[in-house]
């Protein structure tokens, strides 16, 4: 019975994610924001990568579409950008990123470089090895911070900064393993 899942409103039974599944999910998001920053350069590469790391079950129906897509949209573009929101909050719960960035401050995506794989000396095997994830009551504050910034926002109607919010929010809601839901159908309620 989880103890903390009531304070956003999930279920006793919600199980937050342990900290190889949110490196596995951080190292997928970081590619496919890579691959709408360097506007598909080298994509059967990537490709191969994240099959070489059997990375390819982590991607959803949609990230897969769009990875493997001879032609993205720029709206499919325009939401991997925003995925920078998403792998902060990833990387801070597994102690790879110490603080969040303001509400209203986007993420800088490359300010990550330095300790991806990829990007680094450290493999995907030691990226995963290498995370902690925070304790479980550190994981609900920032949750419930979230949500209720994101509730915030969106009464004030506050444009970017609700969308950053609500990229973090759902981040940090499956992180928390809210009402069991998956990457793709996690929900982002206030």
């Amino acid at each position: 019975m989880n103890e903390y899942s009531h304070i956003i409103g999930g279920e006793p039974t919600d199980e937050p994610r342990d900290a190889a599944e949110i490196a596995k999910r951080s190292v997928v998001v970081f590619s496919l924001i890579e691959h709408a920053m360097t506007e598909h350069d080298e994509a059967a590469e990537r490709r191969k990568w994240l099959e070489k790391y059997q990375l390819v079950s982590q991607l959803t129906d949609g990230e897969k579409q769009y990875l493997y897509s001879d032609a993205p949209s720029v709206q499919q573009d325009i939401d991997a950008t925003w995925l920078a929101e998403c792998l902060c909050v990833l990387l801070w719960a597994i102690g790879y990123v110490e603080v969040l960035p303001e509400e209203s401050e986007k993420f800088d995506t490359e300010t990550t470089f330095n300790l991806m794989p990829g990007y680094c000396d450290v493999s995907v095997p030691e990226f995963i090895e290498n995370a902690r994830l925070r304790p479980i009551s550190e994981l609900y504050d920032m949750a419930k911070s979230i949500q209720w910034a994101h509730g915030k926002a969106i009464s004030r109607n506050l444009g970017d900064v609700t969308e950053i919010l609500k990229e973090r929010h759902l981040a940090i809601n499956w992180v928390v393993g809210y009402c069991g839901l998956s990457w793709d159908e996690t929900t982002t309620d206030t």
